[in-house]
């Protein structure tokens, strides 16, 4: 049976940095957050200017760098518990608390009626409102925390230091102590955090209008949200007409990148080897399948699942290991699709359907992102492509198909039919065999999933 090939090693036609690697995946975080795209790099550039301003040293400005990018590392783990915390898509709720004044009551009772259930008839509407009217600060910062501490597990995981943690721990602290999560205020408040924080707000407000108009936000809050030397600091920066005009060159992706992967605290970066790499893949495959708790170990378990096959068929120890990435990452997309509808427990409509179908398309945008993954998008994007041509994203044709792709396809449909999720109960291996059996050489490739059904037995057993 003809099928596309790859290559049989993880492709990598230049030095693999790390600051690139982390700089790509922000993108997948700019999206669970309802962000305009580069969101997480534009704060990059924004509060290292800052730090370079206040004379930070190299090792704390390095710190910073990294605190800037994955600020918003933990986030995935709150998207279930905000959608039905508001009955609402969970991205809209998020990118809106970044700039709510949540201890302005007034603002308060607007922000939580505007977006609370409000395609809902009145009683159930009734009933998500008066508990978050009630008590709507005390879930916020119950939310907060929790993002929070899975945020700073999650940098250490993927190996950076306490302090790298700890400015992600404290991110949502005001310098009133009037913020979230431990209500810590002033100096207590590490200095990456209060520096992400006035870098994130800017450039929130700032897609919404302009830099005046940002930097007023800024000002109002100053001393209340803000450190009032960093505002200073923030204003001296656009006072340079060079800074304001690089901001604004940032609409262009390209010269976003190059900026800050050039920045001057990371110029010396060091290159990342695989097992740092794998570690990465790991860390934000976790980060996936902590969006919905139907979802739990998902990616992991395709993983192994899609290398249990490829051994079995006789890949390479370089592809089986390029194959393992692929896996883990195959549902990175789900990131830009609203909790709504991936915890949804009663039958999809057909628009439903169409938009939890874009998760494909997203996965290949965002592991676009990395040079050396511009393959690995392509085959992991297309796991739900049929034998038969009429899969999705783009209805491949059998011999437009890799080997890789059909077995991840093996493996992500075993994995959904065993565990289920929020409309359909899981089933009992038996079933899900004949079932497999009968949707071979149609949406399935029989000679992997022959080659898996031989480890099976080993797999769950394990």
């Amino acid at each position: 049976m003809s099928t596309a090939s790859v290559v049989d090693l993880l492709p990598q036609p230049h030095r693999l940095l790390l600051s690139e690697v982390i700089g790509s995946f922000s993108y997948a975080l700019d999206m669970a957050e309802g962000l305009t795209p580069g969101h997480s790099l534009r704060c990059c550039w924004l509060g290292s200017q800052i730090g370079k301003s206040l004379a930070l040293d190299t090792d704390d400005l390095w710190d910073l760098y990294f605190v800037l990018l994955l600020k918003d590392i933990g986030g995935s783990s709150i998207s279930s518990k905000l959608s039905h915390l508001f009955d609402c898509d969970e991205k809209i709720i998020k990118s809106k608390l970044k700039i709510l004044d949540s201890h302005h009551i007034f603002e308060f009772l607007k922000f939580t009626f505007s977006n609370t259930s409000v395609n809902s008839e009145f009683v159930n509407r009734t009933a998500k409102l008066l508990p978050l009217i009630l008590n709507g600060k005390y879930y916020l910062n119950e939310v907060f925390r929790s993002r929070a501490e899975r945020g700073a597990d999650l940098v250490i995981q993927l190996g950076f230091n306490d302090n790298v943690a700890d400015g992600i721990h404290c991110l949502n602290e005001h310098w009133d102590g009037s913020g979230y999560a431990d209500g810590i205020k002033d100096h207590v408040i590490p200095v990456s955090s209060q520096i992400a924080l006035i870098a994130e707000v800017f450039d929130v407000f700032f897609q919404q209008s302009d830099i005046e108009s940002a930097l007023d936000e800024i000002k109002k809050r100053s001393n209340r949200w803000f450190n009032p030397e960093l505002v200073s600091v923030l204003f001296d920066i656009f006072k340079i007409t060079d800074n304001s005009n690089t901001w604004q060159s940032f609409r262009s992706e390209s010269i976003l990148k190059q900026q800050v992967y050039s920045l001057e605290s990371v110029k010396t970066n060091v290159s990342i080897d695989d097992e740092r790499l794998d570690d990465i893949a790991t860390a934000f495959a976790q980060i996936v399948d902590s969006k919905s708790p139907y979802s739990n170990g998902h990616s992991t378990r395709v993983a192994l699942y899609s290398d249990a096959i490829a051994n079995e068929l006789g890949l390479s120890v370089g592809r089986r290991r390029w194959l393992y990435r692929g896996a883990l990452l195959h549902d990175i997309g789900n990131m830009g699709i609203s909790n709504l509808l991936l915890d949804k427990q009663t039958e999809l409509s057909i628009s439903e359907k169409e938009t939890i179908m874009t998760h494909s398309g997203n996965t290949f945008k965002l592991l676009q992102h990395i040079q050396s993954f511009k393959e690995l998008a392509k085959v992991a994007s297309a796991h739900h492509e049929q034998l038969d041509g009429k899969g999705y994203p783009k209805g491949l044709s059998e011999s437009r198909i890799t080997q890789e792709t059909r077995i991840i396809t093996v493996a992500t449909i075993f994995d959904k039919l065993m565990k289920g999720n929020a409309h359909n109960q899981p089933l009992s291996l038996a079933k899900v065999l004949i079932i497999m059996e009968k949707q071979c050489d149609i949406m399935i490739d029989r000679d992997c999933f022959n080659a898996f059904k031989k480890r099976i037995p080993d797999l769950l057993q394990n």
